[in-house]
């Protein structure tokens, strides 16, 4: 592993088979940021926008900067987070991506890694297709559900217009004006 650690993990030193490394654990100061993007993403009319608003109104920063689309997005899709069950294995398998442990693995504990392929570098975020995934050794803090839910849906938005089919995405999404404001689903 290298990079950032993602936000609401840190790193703790451990040995794993007589070497020692650093694992990723929940951080209890930020482990609530990544569920509470989780949960309102679970919202079906809910998109990364409004979170980013919702965390820009109320001041919420991750490694003292407001969150971008973009960034939450990629959170939304990092497998490290969930709690890897059947459900979760079976999202990637269909998505065409190699899973490395077997399904009795996936007890919806662990989180996982998703590595590329050699040859799949320049759509590592945008597509499981050609990916390895591998229970990691920390414990995933949100249920499988809502990732695999994130997984459908920025597929969805990403459908290419070749195939016949409009996108479908948050600019084509209905919102319910009933729907109650961010801020009285999610207090801080």
């Amino acid at each position: 592993m290298s990079g950032a650690v993602p936000c609401g993990f840190r790193l703790e030193p451990t040995t794993i088979q007589d070497i020692r490394t650093k694992m990723m654990i929940p951080d209890p100061d930020t482990a609530n940021i990544a569920r509470l993007m989780f949960e309102m993403y679970a919202q079906p009319s809910t998109s990364s926008r409004d979170i980013a608003c919702y965390f820009a109104q109320e001041g919420i920063l991750v490694h003292e900067k407001e969150l971008s689309r973009g960034f939450i997005s990629q959170m939304l899709r990092n497998p490290i987070y969930a709690q890897a069950d059947l459900e979760l294995y079976e999202f990637f398998k269909g998505q065409g991506t190699v899973v490395v442990n077997e399904a009795a693995d996936f007890a919806g504990t662990n989180g996982c890694y998703l590595y590329p392929c050699q040859d799949a570098q320049e759509r590592k975020n945008k597509d499981s297709k050609n990916q390895i995934l591998v229970l990691a050794p920390s414990e995933g803090i949100v249920p499988a559900a809502p990732c695999c839910a994130q997984g459908r849906r920025s597929r969805a938005t990403s459908a290419p217009a070749s195939r016949g089919l409009p996108p479908v995405g948050p600019s084509l999404r209905v919102r319910d004006e009933r729907t109650a404001p961010l801020h009285s689903l999610f207090p801080a």
